[in-house]
């Protein structure tokens, strides 16, 4: 099948070591939960094939090499997939740029495939992992009390439907 020959030669050693050194996460970013290499060993075939097809869908393309999806469609499709409708725009903002690893606004099939891996297919512990990043906005592994409190704060508007100025105004 022609598809799995793309599959294939996409998941390539040389393909892989390319995506790998694109990690961890530039900028602002916190360090990578995981990288393309490790997420792609540990997904089935099947699991690997509806990545795919889900991001050609997103994108538009049958090609995988070049394409990638707008910040705009990516933000609305986690908002329809892992988010709460009205969550607020900082916490949509920041989950994007969790996994806009290159930060170009957009989402290519290596940080799709990445992001999948975490939120859908992966244990637990990238989840959490992921979670402490959200609140980490310096990228430095820590989490300061500004940062708690912007995040939390950003957290409760979304739970309690509160206005800009919420109970823990930053």
């Amino acid at each position: 099948d022609d598809n799995d020959s793309a599959l294939d030669k996409l998941l390539s050693p040389s393909r892989t070591d390319f995506f790998s050194r694109l990690l961890p996460m530039g900028g602002k970013q916190s360090k990578s939960v995981v990288d393309f290499n490790e997420a792609s060993k540990q997904l089935r075939r099947d699991q690997l094939s509806a990545i795919k097809e889900s991001f050609h869908l997103l994108c538009d393309s049958k090609s995988t090499r070049d394409s990638s999806i707008s910040k705009e469609k990516m933000i609305e499709w986690l908002k329809d997939r892992y988010l709460p409708a009205d969550i607020d725009k900082l916490i949509l903002e920041r989950f994007f740029q969790l996994f806009d690893i290159d930060s170009n606004n957009s989402i290519d099939f290596s940080e799709f495939l990445i992001l999948e891996f975490v939120m859908r297919y992966g244990p637990d512990h990238y989840r959490l992992h992921q979670i402490f990043n959200l609140f980490d906005l310096e990228g430095n592994g820590k989490i300061t009390k500004k940062s708690f409190l912007k995040v939390t704060s950003s957290l409760l508007k979304a739970e309690e439907g509160t206005s800009s100025q919420g109970w823990c105004h930053v």
